[in-house]
C-alpha cells in the first residue's frame, strides 16, 4: 500500500501541453489507486503482515495527504493547460501556428536534444519567420 512515495516533490512546470495532459492523466490514475487502497479491507503492510489499527490509521493519514497533494497538483496543471491553450488559441488566431510549433519543438529539444528535433525546430522557425515577414512587410524609409 504505497503509492504515496512521491508526494514531497515540488511543482515543476510541464514543457508542453502534451506533457501536461499526460501528467494530469497520471495524477488521476494515482488518485484512483489511492482511493482503491483506502477502500480495501486488506490492511496489510508492504512486508505482508496485517497492520495494527494504529499503523492503519497512520498509513491512512499519509494516503489522504498524498491524495490532497495530487489533487492540488491536478488543479495547477489544469490551470497551466487552460492558460497555455488560451495562448495557443491567440497565436493560432493571429495566423502564426508555425511559431507555436517552433516553441513546442524547442521545448522538446531542451528535454532531449537530437538532430531530428533541431531540424524540425529550424524548419518551424523559418516558417514562422516567413509568416511574420508576410504579415509585417518592411516599412519604406520616409523620403
Amino acid at each position: 500500500m504505497s503509492s504515496i512515495a512521491n508526494t514531497r516533490r515540488k511543482w515543476v512546470e510541464p514543457y508542453s501541453l502534451e506533457e501536461a495532459r499526460e501528467r494530469r492523466l497520471q495524477l488521476s490514475d494515482d488518485i484512483q489507486g489511492i482511493m482503491v487502497q483506502l477502500g480495501s479491507l486488506n490492511r496489510r503492510s508492504e512486508d505482508g503482515r496485517r497492520m495494527t489499527a494504529k499503523e492503519w490509521d497512520n498509513w491512512r493519514q499519509r494516503a489522504l495527504a498524498a491524495k490532497r497533494h495530487k489533487e492540488r497538483e491536478i488543479g495547477w496543471i489544469k490551470s497551466w493547460i487552460n492558460r497555455h491553450e488560451e495562448q495557443l488559441h491567440h497565436v493560432a488566431k493571429s495566423g502564426n501556428l508555425a511559431l507555436v510549433l517552433f516553441f513546442e519543438a524547442y521545448a522538446e529539444y531542451q528535454r532531449e536534444p537530437s538532430p531530428e528535433t533541431l531540424e524540425r525546430m529550424e524548419v518551424c522557425f523559418e516558417a514562422a519567420r516567413q509568416k511574420m515577414a508576410a504579415l509585417n512587410p518592411p516599412i519604406a524609409p520616409a523620403s
